[in-house]
């Protein structure tokens, strides 16, 4: 594998990414990852070791989001592959560390051990977005990659420019190590929030890794039985790899909700010309429109009112405005449909500054073809968010009589929502934060938010009843 080559028993995998690292000048940018286990770390590491020994004077940056986690992890592998392979190099080189955060190489070389988080601007708070700013590398490893914040990977790759021209061909190299999550590595490498296979750039290139890809049979039979015995959703996670398996931790908000009973393939009919749209209106992290269509169906009990969601537009900026999200929705459907029902977040009645109209009226206007005298279906108020959640997990236990939901699995948002949001100490929805390129927003909720209003408003007699029940309970309990 290259010119330099050095016997250091690299699985299959392990060999296709030393392969991108080395030889191939394409690719800058390698996410090598998937399973717990693969190899990963260790894979960064020998590849950091090599780099510094084979190119004298140069600088690479071995990062995690935790200084802790980098020492007691990436650190232990780093020593335990200098101890067991590289100690031996033919060249005689050695290494010294410089503090806590530096190793200096004998041949001139440098290693920085950095914790990949922003730094506070004095007593204020506020990010320090000058942390990496003086820094000058010629590679990067950055382990467990998904925990850090996209805006620093960015930024500490643009840092790759020292000394460039002792590296094979010149080029800027960072790996990207690290285990399915449902952050900005999924969106980058993976998939989109549609769930559609993400077109890689030239410079990228991914390598999917298992357990079965670590080269050390011990470990992997080892692990493999630890991990076997984890709840489904974590060993099809951090065994096989799949980006598309949700954890549940406890405290979920929608508890009755089964991504194994309620989410399946959902098809369109196309005799039914009418479909159901719900929004939400917040813009970050993406604006929401959930696409629906209701039919009966007679089964031996009586007659069933089908919902099936067929479809999520979760548009992200700069596309994520109301005008945008009717336009894409009318390229798909325009000549599947012939009318519009409109539901969702009773803000969006309110006049946008923007555009100085209200979200609905842009709605109306750019579906005007499709909207009739009844198709304007948003209330005055949102349904009050505990018994509003109560009531569709209520729909997802089979409670509500003669109704029943389908989701279809291209709903990766709603699927991820509806597993993730937790309830509150009043019964409510707990508000999750994250940050992303320096701006807090809600993690979940937005297209659980629009099943709430859509479903409330549709089965408006029997939320009421519902409500009532509720209310009952609530006195005989005074």
């Amino acid at each position: 594998m290259g010119a330099n080559r050095v016997d250091i028993d690299l699985s299959y995998k392990q060999g296709l990414a030393w392969v991108a690292l080395q030889d191939d000048d394409s690719v800058e940018q390698l996410f090598y990852g998937g399973a717990a286990g693969g190899g990963k770390t260790r894979l960064g590491c020998d590849w950091q070791i090599y780099r510094r020994l084979m190119y004298p004077g140069t600088r690479g940056l071995i990062g995690r989001k935790q200084f802790t986690d980098l020492m007691t992890t990436t650190w232990k592998t780093f020593q335990e592959r200098w101890d067991e392979v590289w100690q031996y190099n033919d060249m005689g080189i050695t290494w010294r560390k410089g503090g806590e955060n530096e190793i200096f190489w004998s041949n001139g070389s440098e290693t920085l051990l950095k914790a990949l988080t922003h730094g506070q601007s004095g007593g204020s708070g506020e990010k320090n977005k000058h942390n990496f700013g003086s820094m000058e590398l010629t590679d990067v490893f950055i382990d467990e990659s998904p925990e850090i914040e996209e805006e620093i990977v960015d930024l500490v790759e643009s840092r790759i420019r020292y000394k460039l021209d002792l590296v094979p061909g010149g080029v800027p190299k960072m790996l990207l190590c690290g285990n399915p999550d449902q952050g900005w590595s999924k969106k980058r490498f993976i998939k989109s929030t549609q769930g559609v296979p993400v077109v890689l750039r030239p410079y990228q290139k991914v390598i999917r890794s298992k357990l079965s890809d670590n080269p050390d049979p011990v470990f992997r039979a080892t692990y493999r039985k630890q991990l076997e015995k984890l709840p489904l959703h974590e060993r099809l996670r951090l065994l096989e790899g799949d980006y598309d398996a949700l954890a549940r931790t406890g405290n979920e908000a929608y508890y009755s909700f089964s991504s194994e009973l309620h989410v399946k393939p959902v098809t369109f009919n196309p005799d039914i010309k009418v479909l159901h749209n719900t929004f939400d209106q917040n813009v970050i992290p993406y604006i929401t429109l959930l696409c629906s269509q209701c039919e009966y169906e007679e089964r031996a009990n009586g007659r069933w009112l089908v919902i099936k969601v067929l479809k999520e537009y979760c548009l992200e900026h700069p596309k994520s405005t109301t005008q945008s999200l009717c336009e894409t929705f009318l390229i798909d459907w325009d000549t599947k449909v012939e009318t519009v029902m409109l539901y969702g977040d009773a803000s969006g009645n309110k006049r946008d500054t923007r555009a100085a109209k209200s979200d609905y009226e842009i709605a109306k206007a750019v579906l005007w073809r499709k909207i009739g005298n009844n198709s304007m279906r948003v209330n005055k108020s949102n349904p009050e968010v505990r018994k509003s959640v109560l009531f569709l997990c209520a729909i997802f236990e089979g409670k509500v009589p003669f109704v029943e939901l389908q989701i279809d699995k291209s709903c990766v948002n709603l699927i991820q929502d509806l597993t993730y949001v937790k309830t509150d100490a009043n019964g409510g929805i707990l508000k999750e934060k994250a940050t992303q390129n320096g701006v807090t927003f809600e993690k979940y909720g937005h297209t659980s938010d629009a099943l709430r209003y859509f479903l409330t408003t549709l089965l408006k007699s029997e939320y009421r009843s519902f409500e009532k029940m509720l209310s009952g309970h609530n006195k005989d309990d005074e």
